[in-house]
């Protein structure tokens, strides 16, 4: 996170081509939101969507930090 930025660069640097503006990004499991809001940052214009099938999980990330850009 330090170096890059972000988590796990090396599955942002293979969804990269692919974020940009209009383009439509699942993040299927998307656990607290992490790719989520990372890809929404990196492709403005685009369509994130977050799944989360654990309820607990789901509620942090429905209810982000009002830090996040994201909504």
């Amino acid at each position: 996170v330090l170096r890059e930025g972000y988590y796990e660069p090396e599955v942002i640097d293979a969804l990269r081509p692919f974020l940009r503006p209009g383009a439509v990004f699942w993040d299927v499991g998307a656990n607290i939101g992490l790719h989520t809001v990372t890809a929404a940052c990196l492709a403005p214009g685009s369509q994130v969507v977050a799944f989360e099938p654990n309820p607990a999980v789901f509620a942090r990330l429905a209810n982000p930090p009002p830090a996040n850009p994201v909504s």
